[in-house]
């Protein structure tokens, strides 16, 4: 693949997503017009935005391997382009699966169809199932791959005590630790997975993308088990699968992280098993 020694440059842009609620994202490119070897889609996980963590540093290093990236606020994430707070939290406790699927279907067809390029779809945590739900009921043309990072192997995951109090209350607290906000998941997020259970699965959604799928995660991720890992490995054969040593579910990245700091070297190894991976599904070497 080429060096990373050109610059690059971001450009903002915003669709309507689900509900005709905003989608903010920006792109990464060469700054020279150099013909791309591909593009990639990055998804933001749980509580999480496109400025999160690692995710504006490994869009940059793959649009300095000629890899043009995208990274975007779901539209009910409560995120907008001001990163110290959850300004819609009323459109958190709205979000469900559906949801992102109809955001990501968007921005695949919106962004990523201006460039005939073949199409990754990177997704960190929550994000991971985003991708593999939304590729599995897209043509298998338009995604040449999915790669997923600290992703859980079940869409929901509650003990029987809060599905019963989602279920009686409407809502469920689940405050944020970064902001300090008492945010709320909704009802409805529970409801439309038991509605079809099948169509939300994570690991029917990784068996039937095959060889496409590649599956990531930190050995000493507590967030994540890595034991969601090894369900993915025995879900679906064909995928690759991938340990990071000593890594957490951030793979111990902090947030922000700065461009002019050294990567810590489990991010370091995220980075290039996702170029290394992205190579050969761009047939680059």
């Amino acid at each position: 693949m080429p060096q990373p020694d050109q610059e690059t440059a971001t450009e903002e842009w915003e669709l309507v997503g689900s509900d005709r609620q905003p989608i903010y994202g920006c792109t990464h490119s060469l700054t020279q017009s150099a013909q791309p070897i591909g593009q990639v889609v990055i998804c933001h996980g749980f509580k999480g935005y496109m400025d999160y963590g690692f995710m504006p540093r490994l869009a940059d290093t793959l649009a300095q391997q000629n890899i043009v990236a995208h990274r975007f606020n779901f539209s009910h994430s409560g995120m907008t382009r001001d990163y110290e707070t959850f300004a819609t939290p009323e459109l958190f406790e709205r979000d469900t699966w559906n949801r992102q699927v109809f955001d990501l279907s968007q921005v695949i067809d919106q962004i990523c169809g201006k460039q005939q390029l073949p199409t990754v779809l990177i997704g960190h945590s929550r994000g991971g199932i985003t991708a593999l739900l939304t590729a599995s009921r897209l043509p298998e043309a338009l995604i040449a791959g999915v790669i997923t990072a600290a992703s859980p192997a079940d869409a929901g995951r509650l003990e029987p005590e809060a599905r019963d109090l989602l279920l009686r209350e409407g809502r469920i607290a689940s405050p944020s630790g970064r902001t300090g906000q008492l945010l709320y998941v909704g009802r409805n997020w529970l409801t439309e997975i038991e509605a079809d259970p099948e169509e939300h699965d994570p690991l029917l959604a990784s068996a039937k993308l095959g060889a496409r799928a590649t599956h990531l995660h930190g050995e000493d991720d507590a967030t994540v088990s890595i034991d969601d890992l090894n369900r993915y490995a025995a879900a679906n054969p064909a995928a690759s699968t991938h340990t990071i040593s000593s890594a957490n579910h951030v793979f111990n990245a902090p947030n922000p992280l700065p461009a002019e700091d050294q990567l810590p070297p489990q991010t370091a190894d995220l980075f290039k098993v996702i170029r290394e991976t992205l190579g050969s599904t761009f047939g680059v070497a």
